[in-house]
């Protein structure tokens, strides 16, 4: 909205708007990343981790400030987009089989764009265009008059409602209505067009609003300050006024509650940031779970995260041009430099060899390495098929060079085996026997020993 009159705030934000006069509430979800590793689910994109904990967060959010204005008596206008539906991470997961044919899910929920409301709205079904009309209440008349040359209906209620205001042509489905919530009200009207060409224009790569914008949102303004001027005068009862809380005698029972509701609030504030702090360590101990099906950033996170597991000191390197996905190092002085590939459908072939050969000969000249190190090339070929039906993850000249080079070849879902098994058992003798494991894979594929669900 144009104007100097307006405070903006992005959807996926927690600032506060508990002191505005007047709210107008865009559901638009689009800024929220989407997994690349999930693809679609049941025809919809599925949300990466962090976005499924933000749009939660900021949902949730939404939700009290608008429940605590339309308490208040206050009047909150929503756009009445198309449902939007997504998939989002709930952070459960669900375990199949064990060892080496262990395969895990990460369950997933639906998530739409009006989980902000505090209240539950009526079936809302995809539809668009122009051609709507007011109904007999006033509020309409005054929202149509000044709104309709620039809303478009993208979506319309199955069914009546209690208080319609704008229908379509034919008057048989409403597009906007007015719902009352506490002392306040909800008026869900369809969206304004802004994206004529004529009201911005650009400078430095930035838009701006032309002054005709301004006054254009000033005069968007009105109406929607009467509608709320409206709604106010049709609350019954008249708003306490400051000097009443100290003139009146509440019941016993009335203190009662509003100390019970304090007590409530406080305990609401308690869950909700312990609430964010277990997704956090959730979504921190999931990371090995990459190992089974991650490529490029996500891989290498959770390879390092195996390998410290397993008692090494594992870093990512990046020093000007030098670039190492991992420099290990044993508690014995082992050295190491890691390399990790991930193959969507393909086994991982010599690509990275000599990359890997590369680095190894930069480590050497590097001051902190006091041994020659020995590469691993860290692979995950057909990432997106369960590990036990993958046919083999190295290809055979890779097998070949890593025999001629003297390079250890590892499968993360092997490493994932292990690395999750001396997690949960705690077990230092297991984890020394996984490095002796690598040190006499040199060469070859590591085999590492069984763990306790296998072995």
């Amino acid at each position: 909205m144009p104007g100097n009159r307006f405070e903006q705030h992005p959807y996926a934000s927690t600032e506060s708007i508990l002191d505005a006069d007047v709210v107008l509430l865009d559901p638009v979800i689009d800024d929220y990343p989407t997994d690349d590793n999930a693809g679609l689910y049941q025809g919809r994109r599925v949300l990466s981790e962090g976005a499924s904990f933000d749009i939660r967060e900021h949902s949730e959010h939404w939700r009290h400030e608008l429940d605590a204005l339309l308490r208040s008596g206050k009047t909150v206008f929503v756009l009445l987009r198309e449902q939007d539906r997504v998939n989002v991470h709930t952070g459960e997961k669900r375990y199949e089989g064990s060892g080496r044919s262990a395969r895990v899910s990460r369950i997933v929920e639906t998530y739409t764009n009006y989980r902000f409301m505090p209240v539950a709205l009526p079936a809302l079904l995809a539809g668009n265009g122009t051609a709507m009309q007011p109904t007999a209440d006033p509020i309409a008349a005054v929202l149509f008059k000044a709104l309709s040359s620039r809303m478009r209906f993208e979506a319309y209620f199955e069914g009546t409602l209690p208080r319609t205001i704008l229908v379509t042509k034919s008057g048989a489905k409403a597009v906007g209505a007015v719902l009352p919530v506490g002392r306040g009200h909800i008026v869900l009207i369809p969206p304004i067009g802004l994206d004529d060409g004529t009201l911005c224009y650009e400078r430095g790569n930035k838009e701006y609003w032309r002054k005709a914008a301004t006054t254009l949102g000033h005069q968007l303004l009105k109406p929607l300050v009467d509608v709320d001027t409206m709604l106010r005068s049709e609350a019954v009862g008249t708003p306490p006024p400051a000097w009443a809380s100290s003139a009146t005698r509440p019941s016993r029972a009335a203190s009662r509650a509003a100390t019970r509701i304090e007590e409530v609030v406080k305990a609401q504030t308690r869950l909700s940031e312990r609430h964010k702090e277990l997704l956090v360590t959730l979504e921190q101990e999931s990371r090995l779970d990459a190992l089974l099906y991650g490529t490029g950033k996500e891989l290498e996170r959770a390879v390092t995260d195996g390998l410290r597991i397993l008692g090494y000191q594992a870093e990512e390197l990046r020093d000007g041009d030098t670039q190492f996905d991992q420099v290990i190092v044993s508690p014995a002085g082992d050295r190491f430099i890691g390399e990790c590939e991930g193959k969507d459908d393909a086994a991982v072939n010599i690509g990275k060899f000599r990359q890997l050969q590369d680095n190894i000969q930069v480590d050497a000249e590097r001051n902190e390495a006091e041994r020659l190190a020995t590469g691993i090339l860290f692979g995950n070929g057909y990432r997106l098929t369960e590990p036990a039906k993958r046919p083999g993850e190295f290809t055979t000249k890779c097998a070949a060079r890593a025999a001629s080079t003297n390079t250890a070849l590892v499968r993360t879902a092997d490493l994932y085996i292990a690395a999750t098994w001396a997690r949960d058992s705690g077990d230092p003798e297991y984890a020394k026997q996984c490095r002796a494991a690598v040190l006499e894979g040199k060469g070859k594929l590591v085999r590492f020993p069984p763990d306790g669900d296998s072995g």
